[in-house]
């Protein structure tokens, strides 16, 4: 894998320090936990608004106006209250990511709580008429900042033994005790919030803050005297709020509706008769020609990812936001990527609206395209817009142009993420094999609920096992089983997993995943099937009768359905009961319930061979001896490599042989490399070994190869 370095690679260093920001990270996740209800947000105002005649008399006759308004209604919950929304996501996101780095247990609900009560205090909504209205979009700046401030104040108070109130009054249940503790945090933050709220009164005359930053905007705008450069302004200053996390477009609302906003007939006529070419800049021309798909040219953004990535996670993120994206609704894929606060995606996403409002402006301006001057809903999709506004097919044309150019441009930069993202990756899976391997026999980790970014690759690697396994594109590989004369007596299956990006996947973190992941009994199935297909097909390559061992684990032992499976798939293939061997480990034996227990000895009557994995002389596995009436016990493998110069390991393998002729059970060997390990283990009195001296694993392909080879070799009985 080619590492990312140079210029490239100190922006990949400041992705990751991104990543890493307690706060950026609360806003990152804050915005994701928001996704589900923009969609439905951006779903409702697209039908509602769909500029469509004949669909438009549908809704309103013929279904009524409830339906419609249900529509707005769906709206007003959703983008109505972002300002609410975001805080309350961002403040939850902080907390929960806040407790993980500092192993607190601080509850996300009270900290959501105060920070809704600090905006409020801080925005001044003390009017008898308030209205969730006032938290919509126009509030989302003073929502991100203060959902940080306040969570940052709360829970560092919180953790400061002088401002936490304790009693333990006989009675008083955990809540009550718990509630008490927050009192002086919550007073200090909101206080702070409220003294704010004074100051900003007192001293400047503000009271409103939300109604004072707005004005802000407008006269900041108002003092250039180029709308052509209060255009590129504008422009840019809705992608730097958007790379912030904050709805630019709302910000800037005012600006728009007093500089551009040609929406009346009056407007429209100005802007005809205008010889000045800055009237050009019209609310259309900018929803038309600038914010295909929404801000950033967000889809030109899509169909780049679609085109041009590898990455399957950016990939399903654009496909989920098309239908929304077709409607210049670019939320669900600039909170998806996410775009907001991402260093690589900055430059393209500032830049693409910049360069095709250039040249959308030199194309009108040298009269190839004529003046967006009617005005289109934001909503209407790509070419029926330009169309719609320009009153000609040459305003399609352009906006195909803009959106090719985007295409180009965003380009290099989603080859890069992907390059980065690899690289991320791939540091992100070393983190996890070594936070797995201690407890691989164990199995007792829990990988698909952790909130670090070892818990996001581990659901990544589950959602593509499902789709790998639902695709057929898991192999298995064979390695044979031979005795002290050299023939092939049997082989495992054993699972191989090749991810696209990340090669072969340690084959025990497969199982550990599907396992967590709800689909060991679908895996199981598939692998018993595959193994005993292969066998079939090996019975005319080998003059012996082969058995196949295949690994079970202990969910697939606990599903009703096994016993039927298993007969299934042997009648199937027409194969006999005991050419299939069962390896179970230790763990299952530990765990093992009165139904698996129950479902061993049913295998056991059908004729189903049983082996025992990873064999040693502890206490525990005696027992197991004892209570399973075992074919093969299979020695652990660090006895086997000790072999050669560990006397003890020796002994224990005697006695372990020595045990088998008494219970009538197969010593095998794994793990054998070396000449000098098999006569050491025939000499003791095992003659059944598995292992690279006589082959590793092999696809199927290459495993008739190796008998056909072997049987050539047998000697002539």
């Amino acid at each position: 894998m080619t590492k990312v370095t140079g210029f490239k690679g100190l922006f990949a260093k400041l992705h990751q320090h991104l990543q890493n920001n307690l706060a950026l990270t609360a806003i990152r996740h804050g915005l994701l936990y928001l996704i589900p209800i923009l969609f439905i947000g951006s779903i409702a105002l697209v039908l509602a608004g769909l500029p469509i005649p004949i669909y438009q008399h549908l809704i309103g006759r013929g279904l009524g106006e409830d339906w419609q308004n249900a529509l707005l209604a769906i709206s007003n919950g959703t983008f109505g209250i972002l300002a609410i929304l975001m805080l309350l996501g961002i403040s939850y996101a902080f907390t929960v990511e806040f407790n993980a780095r500092n192993n607190k247990t601080v509850s996300p609900i009270i900290v959501c709580v105060v920070a809704l009560a600090s905006l409020i205090t801080l925005t001044g909504q003390t009017s008898p008429d308030m209205t969730f209205s006032k938290f919509g979009a126009m509030n989302v700046f003073f929502a991100v900042t203060t959902a940080l401030i306040s969570s940052y104040m709360f829970l560092k108070l919180s953790g400061m033994p002088l401002f936490l109130l304790k009693t333990f009054s006989q009675g008083a249940n955990a809540q009550y005790i718990e509630a008490l503790s927050w009192l002086f945090p919550t007073v200090i933050t909101i206080g702070f919030f409220g003294a704010t709220n004074a100051a900003l009164a007192s001293w400047w005359d503000i009271t409103n803050i939300s109604l004072w930053f707005s004005d802000m905007l407008v006269s900041m705008f108002s003092w250039i005297q180029s709308k052509e450069i209060a255009s590129l302004l504008f422009v840019l200053l809705i992608h730097a709020f958007w790379l912030l996390g904050i709805h630019g477009n709302k910000i800037l609302e005012p600006v728009n509706q007093q500089l551009f906003g040609h929406d009346s007939i009056a407007g429209q006529q100005l802007l005809l008769a205008s010889q000045d070419g800055a009237e050009i800049f019209s609310r259309s021309f900018f929803n038309v020609f600038l914010f295909m798909g929404g801000c950033g040219c967000a889809m030109s953004l899509m169909l780049a990812i679609l085109l041009f990535s590898r990455q399957k996670t950016d990939k399903n993120v654009a496909r989920l936001s098309m239908l929304p994206t077709t409607f210049n609704m670019n939320e669900l894929l600039l909170f998806g990527l996410p775009i907001v606060l991402n260093p690589i995606y900055a430059i393209p996403f500032v830049a693409v609206p910049l360069i095709i409002g250039l040249i959308s402006y030199a194309a009108t301006i040298a009269g190839w395209v004529p003046i967006a001057s009617n005005y289109v809903g934001w909503t209407t999709p790509i070419f029926l817009s330009g169309y719609a506004a320009t009153g000609s097919i040459r305003g399609s044309f352009l906006q195909l142009f803009n959106l090719i150019v985007g295409i180009i441009i965003y380009m290099p930069f989603v080859r890069w993420s992907d390059a980065i993202s690899k690289e991320r990756m791939k540091s992100s899976l070393e983190k996890l094999y070594i936070l797995f391997k201690p407890f691989e026999r164990q199995g007792s980790i829990s990988l698909l609920t952790r909130s670090d970014e070892v818990g996001i690759l581990a659901r990544k690697l589950a959602d593509d096992l499902r789709d790998d396994l639902q695709q057929g594109k898991l192999t298995l590989f064979y390695q044979p089983q031979v005795n002290a004369r050299k023939e092939v007596f049997g082989m495992e299956a054993l699972l191989r997993w090749r991810h696209p990006e990340f090669g072969l996947i340690y084959p025990p973190l497969v199982i550990a995943l599907a396992e967590e992941a709800g689909l060991m009994e679908k895996l199981g199935y598939w692998i018993t099937d595959t193994a005993c297909g292969e066998l079939k097909r090996l019975e005319t390559l080998s003059s012996k009768k082969l058995t196949m061992s295949v690994n079970i684990s202990g969910i697939q032992l606990e599903n009703k359905e096994l016993l039927q499976e298993l007969d299934e798939i042997l009648a199937r293939y027409r194969l006999s009961p005991c050419q299939l061997e069962i390896e179970m480990t230790e763990q299952i034996a530990l765990t093992s319930s009165q139904a698996i227990t129950d479902r061993i000895q049913e295998l056991k009557k059908r004729g189903v061979k049983l082996a025992m994995d990873d064999f040693g002389m502890g206490r525990s596995s005696l027992l197991y001896l004892k209570e399973y009436d075992f074919d093969t016990v299979k020695l652990d493998g660090s006895l086997v490599r000790e072999i050669l110069d560990n006397q003890n390991c020796r002994e224990i393998i005697s006695s372990i042989v020595y045990l088998s002729s008494s219970l009538g059970f197969s010593v095998l060997a794994e793990f054998v490399e070396y000449e000098a390990q098999a006569s050491i283990l025939e000499e003791i009195g095992c003659t059944r070994y598995q292992g690279y001296l006589y082959s590793k694993p092999l696809p199927p392909e290459e495993l008739h190869q190796y008998l056909e080879a072997m049987e050539a070799e047998a000697p002539a009985s």
